[in-house]
């Protein structure tokens, strides 16, 4: 059943080709988030909205934003425009096509350690976040 492909997409199912082209990453991360926006209501009903900024050689084909209250912060970045750059090769596009490509943390979201929502990859990531190092330039990270 799709339901429970999603429920087990690990970190590696990040590099199935195939999990790129036939949208389970896409449902993955959209239940995700449903999931994280019901359990946060607080932080999405009254939580600050903070745009970010990318820099680097890619920093026009990726989304950021933050959502922050006193109390818990949310990082979201997400790829836009993406597919025909990378030659089809989605799965493989997080090393070497957003290398040098990093989002700017500011300074009341770089204190916190947070925990990678699709992955459960565990960071804290200063005042720059490197593309490079997360497959797919697909992150959303919940404060712990």
């Amino acid at each position: 059943p799709p339901a429970q492909q999603l429920d087990h997409l690990t970190p590696g199912g990040f590099a199935c080709e195939e999990r790129w082209l036939y949208g389970q990453v896409n449902q993955y991360a959209t239940a995700a988030l449903l999931r994280l926006r019901q359990q946060n209501h607080e932080l999405f009903r009254f939580g600050d909205y903070i745009p970010l900024r990318a820099v680097g050689q890619r920093a026009d084909k990726v989304i950021a934003y933050a959502r922050a209250t006193h109390d818990d912060a949310l990082i979201v970045v997400a790829p836009r425009l993406v597919f025909a750059e990378c030659d089809g090769l989605l799965s493989q596009s997080h090393s070497g096509f957003w290398a040098g490509t990093d989002i700017i943390i500011p300074g009341q979201l770089n204190q916190h350690r947070y925990r990678n929502v699709l992955t459960r990859e565990r960071l804290m990531p200063g005042e720059r976040l490197s593309l490079a190092s997360h497959q797919g330039g697909v992150l959303v990270l919940m404060s712990d």
